[in-house]
C-alpha cells in the first residue's frame, strides 16, 4: 500500500495548463518557467512517482511531451519567439498528454477510506499502536507488529484479517489475564 497525495496531481495540473496558453509571437524567455515547470512535473510523474510504474498508455506521449518542452528549455536563446508552429505544436501535445493521461488515471486503482468509528484512519494505518495501552510496547514487543497490521485490518474493512492478527492470546499477555488451561 503507498499512500498517494491528491494534491500532487492537482499540482501536476498546475505546472502544466499555462503550456495551453502561449501564443505567437511571445519570448520563449517570458514563458520559460512555465516551459521548465512543465517539463520537470511530467518528468517527475513518468520516472518517480507512484504513479510511474503503471503509467503505460500515457508515457509515449509524456515523453513526447517532455521532449518537446527540452526543445525550448535546452536553448538559453533570450530573443528567440514562438512561431504559430511552436504554439500550435505545444497546445496539441499538451492537450494530446493530457487526455491520454485523464484516460489513464481513469482506470488506475485508488480508493477512499473512510474514518472507523472514532478511529483516526492514518493512524489505524500507520501506528495503530496507539489505540491500545501504552504499556503494549513494553510489555508484549513482539505484538506491535500484529497491532500495526490489524490496524490497517481494520481501516481496509478486513475485520477476519485484523481478527488473525489479534489473536485471543494477545489480549491475555496485554491485560495480564491468566490464561485458562486449553482442554
Amino acid at each position: 500500500m503507498v499512500r498517494i497525495s491528491l494534491a500532487y496531481i492537482y499540482n501536476l495540473a498546475v505546472y502544466i495548463e499555462p503550456v495551453v496558453s502561449i501564443r505567437e509571437n511571445e519570448k520563449v524567455y517570458d514563458r520559460f518557467y512555465d516551459l521548465f515547470m512543465a517539463q520537470n512535473a511530467v518528468e517527475q510523474l513518468i520516472h518517480n512517482s507512484v504513479f510511474s510504474m503503471e503509467l503505460r498508455a500515457s508515457r509515449q506521449s509524456a515523453l513526447s511531451f517532455v521532449q518537446l518542452l527540452k526543445s525550448y528549455t535546452e536553448k538559453r536563446d533570450t530573443e528567440r519567439l514562438f512561431s504559430a508552429f511552436d504554439a500550435t505544436q505545444l497546445q496539441y501535445t499538451v492537450n494530446q498528454f493530457k487526455t491520454v493521461l485523464l484516460a489513464e488515471m481513469e482506470t488506475l486503482n485508488s480508493h477512499f477510506v473512510t474514518q472507523k468509528r472514532g478511529y483516526d484512519t492514518l493512524a489505524l494505518i500507520s501506528f495503530a499502536e496507539i489505540i491500545f495501552p501504552a504499556e503494549l510496547s513494553t510489555k508484549v514487543p513482539d505484538a506491535v507488529a500484529d497491532v500495526r497490521e490489524a490496524g490497517k485490518c481494520i481501516a481496509f474493512e478486513l475485520p477476519t484479517a485484523a481478527g488473525f492478527h489479534l489473536q485471543p492470546e494477545l489480549r491475555i499477555r496485554v491485560e495480564g489475564i491468566p490464561k485458562e488451561p486449553r482442554l
